[in-house]
């Protein structure tokens, strides 16, 4: 499973939008779509900062 995908599926399990996880990032919602789509690659600075907002590091990074 892609890293985008996995992100997303954390997401839903969770029941938080696109727009709650841009306001905790502070990003806007599209760059999180974009994001979540694979139309753009989030910087490893995010992937760190998402990993600790789902408190599931292994989760996010297993395949």
């Amino acid at each position: 499973m892609s890293l985008s995908k996995k992100r997303k599926e954390l997401r839903d399990e969770r029941g938080w939008t696109q727009e709650y996880v841009a306001d905790l990032m502070n990003v806007g919602r599209p760059t999180i779509s974009r994001d979540e789509t694979g139309h753009s690659v989030p910087t490893y600075q995010t992937v760190l900062e998402l990993a600790e907002g789902f408190s599931s590091e292994q989760g996010l990074f297993s395949q």
